[in-house]
């Protein structure tokens, strides 16, 4: 009686797969398009590009996208929430944690034009804006300053 509940399982999963499977291949076969879906002016707009890359000399990229012109200037603790408490959060790969006095002082004696330079180029294991592909420059500097006030 066992192996006949067991047959009888497996054969009602197979049932149920196969009704599944019919039933996928039936309304993919069966599906509507829309002439609106392949109109030229959807197809455009389809293509068209998310954004516009504006390069400034050779070491800066800017892509902005229409959502972007309209974004205010965020903070830099938005900035250090959404981005760099990944790393200075725990002190990945050597960086320094935040809020800790000693491992910010060195940092902080060498200048905010060094650390911004390295938050923006990159500095041994972080990698360039900090992984930060959105922030802008001036966001990515109050992020640093938010990090150095939290230090003291």
């Amino acid at each position: 009686m066992l192996k006949m509940n067991h047959y009888l399982t497996k054969l009602l999963i197979l049932l149920c797969l196969s009704a599944f499977v019919n039933l996928l291949v039936w309304f993919c076969a069966y599906a509507e398009i829309s002439d609106d879906d392949m109109s030229a002016a959807a197809i455009m707009t389809r293509l068209k590009p998310e954004g516009i890359v504006d390069i400034e000399g050779t070491a800066k990229i800017i892509v902005l996208t229409e959502n972007d012109s309209a974004r205010p200037e965020r903070g830099g603790s938005e900035i250090y929430q959404s981005t760099c408490v990944i790393c200075h959060g725990s002190g990945v790969a050597g960086a320094p944690i935040f809020g800790n006095r000693q491992a910010w002082a060195p940092r902080k004696a060498k200048g905010m034009a060094v650390l911004l330079n390295h938050a923006l180029h990159g500095y041994n294991y972080m990698p360039p804006r900090g992984s930060c592909t959105d922030c802008t420059d001036s966001e990515i500097q109050e992020a640093i300053r938010y990090m150095l006030l939290k230090a003291n």
